[in-house]
């Protein structure tokens, strides 16, 4: 059976990188034909308030500078973005990138960023319930549609963007089943964390990274999407990257500094999830292949401090 090619992104671009001599917008551009040059194949931006690049807003310099590589979130809060000005900005990304462009969206989750806005942090159940309101709003808007709508969330009068119709790639990223039920309906792309309730600063998660709990989830995706479930591309966002020529060693002293963070992790478990890559850079893409025969996962997101790491691993996967 035909197996869906890897992808490989490049996720959260911060302000203070590179060479502090060039202007940050330099830096960016480098960045991004650096990337495109080591073979990944997409770049995507945070949606935090905090001390990191804007999501959208960059896109149209990077591209301004590359050719192939395409660019998206990973994820937006869905509870920062109204639908209408959300759809008008992401139609606007795809015609000037030349259809470059992937949205990815989830339910919200640092209540710390809620707080520093003075916006209510609702239940978990609120926030995915707004999320699910808004994606269709969001995708009937992208295919060019005048919409009106009354909802529990968002009430649209005629509203439309104004934009030719594009086809934008949607992934829902989220580990909760209420998300990952909407995702399997209704995203070309799902994106697993394996983090679950938040600790303390609304950044830090306790993780389900046991085998047992990815099956789960992926079974919910599996259960929504039905019929369609072999056309969704599923995306897997790694903690880190560590290679090594002592596996066990390194994933034992990620253990041990996320467990002062009250983060429990046991060591079999960080060896095997697809959410850590620990080895050398042959065992790590022999783990790539083996979670692609397991669990379908074939698009990988790492974070920028392990570009070269993964620019090797790429380039041997290829």
């Amino acid at each position: 059976m035909d197996q869906r090619p890897f992808r490989f992104g490049l996720q959260g671009v911060p302000w203070d990188m590179g060479d502090d001599q060039e202007s940050p917008r330099r830096r960016f551009q480098k960045l991004a034909r650096d990337a495109e040059a080591a073979g990944y194949d997409v770049i995507t931006f945070a949606d935090h308030v905090m001390q990191i690049m804007a999501p959208l807003i960059p896109v149209l310099s990077a591209t301004e500078v590359t050719e192939r590589i395409r660019f998206g979130t990973l994820v937006l809060n869905n509870d920062f973005w109204h639908p209408v000005l959300l759809a008008r900005d992401v139609a606007a990304l795809a015609v000037l990138t030349d259809g470059r462009f992937e949205l990815g969206l989830g339910a919200g989750h640092a209540k710390p960023e809620y707080d520093a806005m003075g916006l209510p942090f609702e239940a978990p159940a609120t926030r995915v319930a707004r999320l699910a309101e808004a994606v269709p709003l969001v995708q009937r808007l992208l295919a060019g549609e005048n919409v009106t709508f009354t909802g529990n969330h968002y009430t649209l009068n005629g509203a439309s963007t104004g934009a030719p119709a594009c086809a934008v790639p949607m992934l829902i990223g989220g580990n909760g089943q209420g998300v990952l039920t909407l995702a399997g309906r209704s995203a070309d792309i799902v994106g697993l964390t394996g983090l679950a309730r938040s600790i303390n600063n609304g950044h830090v998660h306790q993780p389900t990274w046991t085998n047992d709990a990815l099956a789960a989830r992926i079974e919910i995706v599996r259960n929504a999407a039905g019929a369609r479930f072999p056309e969704i591309e599923l995306n897997a966002l790694v903690q880190t990257v560590v290679v090594t020529n002592d596996r066990r060693s390194a994933a034992a002293a990620f253990c041990d500094e996320v467990r002062v963070l009250n983060v429990e992790l046991d060591v079999d478990d960080a060896l095997a999830t697809p959410f850590l890559f620990f080895g050398t850079i042959a065992q790590i893409v022999e783990q790539i292949h083996a979670h692609r025969e397991r669990w379908g996962i074939t698009y990988w997101s790492t974070r920028i401090e392990a570009f070269d790491a993964m620019a090797d691993i790429i380039a041997s996967v290829r």
